[in-house]
């Protein structure tokens, strides 16, 4: 079976601060905002959806945000994992 994909349709991000992330995709970038919930907002990005969760305190630290960090894809024994 082949895979056609021209593109993504939707993609989700974990955010530290979700008031401060949709002042950036709507205010900043003019996105459109499409619904929010108490817990998440979903944004139209050139067609593109993108759903912003803010994190919790139940996230693990290692669930944040660095920028020395660079994730990798990579299988274990039948399970995916980032790290």
């Amino acid at each position: 079976m082949k895979l056609n994909a021209n593109g993504l349709s939707h993609l989700g991000l974990r955010v530290t601060n979700l008031t401060r992330a949709k002042h950036f995709y709507v205010d900043t970038l003019g996105c459109q905002l499409v619904r929010e919930t108490d817990g998440g907002v979903l944004v139209n990005v050139s067609g593109m959806l993108v759903a912003l969760y803010e994190t919790d305190s139940d996230s693990s630290s290692y669930d944040r945000f660095n920028p020395f960090r660079v994730a990798r894809f990579r299988h274990g024994r039948g399970t995916q994992q980032w790290g």
